[in-house]
């Protein structure tokens, strides 16, 4: 069961809507963190074991600037045509998405959330990316899923 903190620029029913699906789901209006800073709302998920749930990018820089580990952060895209946009969509998607990235984001990561799928990166995040030949399975298989290519270990399968 994922828990998670949605931001403010998420309605407050979409975590009812998660709640209803089984998911652990507060708004930040229900907490007292309405009208709060990222780096507060980071600080009280990081502490309660919460994944923040944001449409806002500044979540994921603010990991990078500090090289945290912690807390997890879902990003739902609002570019194009990969736009996760409404209430329903956000919802479908989230629903969709928790039970694969759940192992993810209890270890920490970065999650990017499109219509087309998602992409992790787990935390901390780095400022640059490391030669091929010093990455690991793990490493691979977090490469695969951010570049969202089949595993060759299981056929028929997409990640």
């Amino acid at each position: 069961m994922s828990r998670l903190v949605l931001d403010e620029n998420l309605s407050p029913q979409l975590a009812g809507t998660l709640r209803d699906a089984g998911h652990d789901a507060v708004h930040v209006n229900d907490v007292g963190l309405r009208m709060s800073k990222d780096t507060a709302i980071m600080e009280w998920a990081k502490d309660k074991g919460r994944t923040v749930v944001t449409q806002d990018s500044d979540f994921a820089d603010h990991l990078r600037r500090d090289q945290s580990s912690g807390p997890s952060v879902i990003h739902l895209s609002q570019r194009g045509d990969r736009a996760v946009g409404t209430t329903d969509l956000q919802a479908e998607k989230l629903r969709s998405a928790l039970p694969g990235l759940d192992h993810f984001l209890t270890r920490g990561a970065s999650v990017d959330l499109d219509r087309s799928g998602f992409r992790v990166d787990p935390l901390p995040l780095s400022r640059e990316r490391e030669p091929a030949a010093t990455r690991s399975r793990a490493d691979d298989v977090l490469q695969r899923v951010r570049e969202r290519r089949p595993d060759p270990a299981v056929p028929g399968r997409e990640r």
